[in-house]
C-alpha cells in the first residue's frame, strides 16, 4: 500500500524574509522557516518576494495568438534581428524591435504547431 501523505495547510508565521529561495524538491513539511515549496507570478530577490513586474510587448506584430516561432539572428554587420513566425510566414524585426517587414518568397506550412530554427553560418 502506497504511503499516504498528511494533508497539507498554508502555514502564515508573519515572516517576511524567504532568503532561503524557492525549494520545491522537498515536502512541504520539511523546509526551513524561510524557504517556501511553491509560488505564482512572483519574483525573489535577497529574500524578498514581490510579484513579477507587468510585461509589455515589443510591438505589434501578424502573430496575433499564433506565433510558430521566433529566435534571434545577429547579421554581419552586428545588428541583431528579431525573426518569427507566424501563420507560415517568416517577418524580421530590426533592433530596437519597433517595426517588421516579411521576407517573401518563403513559405511554410500555415497549420504547423512550431518552426524550428538551426544555427549556422
Amino acid at each position: 500500500m502506497a504511503e499516504q501523505l498528511p494533508e497539507l495547510k498554508a502555514l502564515y508565521d508573519g515572516s517576511q524574509a524567504f532568503d532561503g529561495g524557492q525549494d520545491s524538491f522537498v515536502l512541504p513539511l520539511n523546509l526551513n522557516e524561510n524557504e517556501y515549496a511553491a509560488a505564482e507570478n512572483i519574483m525573489c530577490r535577497g529574500g524578498i518576494v514581490r510579484t513579477r513586474p507587468d510585461s509589455r510587448s515589443l510591438m505589434t506584430c501578424p502573430c496575433s495568438s499564433f506565433a510558430q516561432g521566433c529566435t534571434m539572428f545577429i547579421a554581419g554587420n552586428g545588428i541583431p534581428y528579431l525573426v518569427f513566425a507566424s501563420y507560415g510566414r517568416i517577418y524580421v524585426s530590426p533592433k530596437p524591435f519597433k517595426t517588421y517587414t516579411l521576407l517573401p518568397n518563403i513559405q511554410f506550412n500555415p497549420q504547423s504547431t512550431f518552426i524550428a530554427w538551426a544555427v549556422c553560418q
